[in-house]
């Protein structure tokens, strides 16, 4: 579906994306982990999504605005890194790992007959200081680039990286990312959307689901977006946290942060609370 060109050209640097060298992966005991981890689920109301699609939305660059997938990762991602508090260093980085769907991004697109996945990762990242310090479009600025670069050329360049690691036997000395055992992504996150798998179609005999939302996967950090069904309007976001930083990100998850600069100052201001 997607062969190496005759004349590899790697433009993108995927160390570090989509492989990691295993000499640099962190050995980390999970004893004791999982019962201190909690799933939850937020909604957001179509007026909360339209709020806070809008907030970054206004300073769009491209003038487009953001999706709201992206606004959601965006504001997630800056909350649940506040919730973390002094777990995280502020000059630390901090990324996001937002799977990519390639069908419509290849050239030519991929037929929607097309059975099995075909992803990769986006990976926005900046350092605690500068996520927490700046306002939300900057954010969503930040992960919009990251998915848009996600594209033909990235793929393409994908799949020469990976045979030229095959040509040269390098399989030993690398782990894929996303087969990295880790129950703990502190100070990262992984972001997974469902908004536009088609569940409330599905009908074994008795009409479609009421609801459908991921099984509990004990991964600090992890991140799924889904739609409510029967047609209720607005998104179900399902985050798995520790529980002390999970009581913490209940409080402010419906508080979207006012920032204001001042040269190039940033001060934080009151947060508006919208549900």
């Amino acid at each position: 579906m997607l062969e190496p060109r005759d004349l590899l050209s790697i433009e993108f640097d995927h160390l570090g994306n989509e492989y990691m060298e295993k000499r640099l992966v962190r050995e980390f005991s999970w004893e004791g982990i999982v019962n201190r981890l909690r799933m939850q689920k937020f909604h957001s109301s179509p007026h909360f999504l339209a709020k806070l699609k809008a907030r970054p939305s206004v300073r769009c660059p491209s003038g487009g605005g953001y999706s709201t997938y992206e606004s959601v990762v965006s504001h997630v991602w800056q909350k649940v890194t506040r919730a973390r508090g002094a777990s995280v260093g502020e000059e630390e980085i901090s990324q996001v790992g937002i799977s990519v769907n390639l069908r419509t991004r290849l050239v030519p697109p991929i037929p929607r007959e097309y059975f099995g996945n075909m992803v990769l990762w986006a990976f926005p990242r900046t350092t605690v200081h500068e996520l927490l310090s700046q306002s939300l479009d900057r954010v969503a600025e930040l992960v919009h680039a990251a998915i848009a670069q996600v594209n033909n050329r990235y793929a393409r360049s994908f799949a020469d990286f990976d045979s030229l690691v095959e040509r040269e036997g390098r399989w030993g000395e690398l782990v894929p990312t996303g087969e990295m055992e880790s129950e703990v992504f502190c100070p990262n996150l992984e972001a997974s959307s469902w908004l536009w798998l088609p569940f409330d179609e599905m009908d074994f005999g008795s009409g479609g689901p009421d609801v459908f939302m991921p099984s509990f996967i004990p991964y600090d950090g992890d991140v799924v977006t889904a739609s409510q069904m029967k047609g209720k309007g607005g998104i179900d976001v399902f985050v798995c946290l520790f529980e002390a930083i999970m009581a913490v990100f209940q409080d402010i998850w419906h508080a979207i942060d006012e920032i204001t600069r001042v040269g190039s100052l940033s001060a934080v201001g009151s947060p508006s609370l919208i549900k």
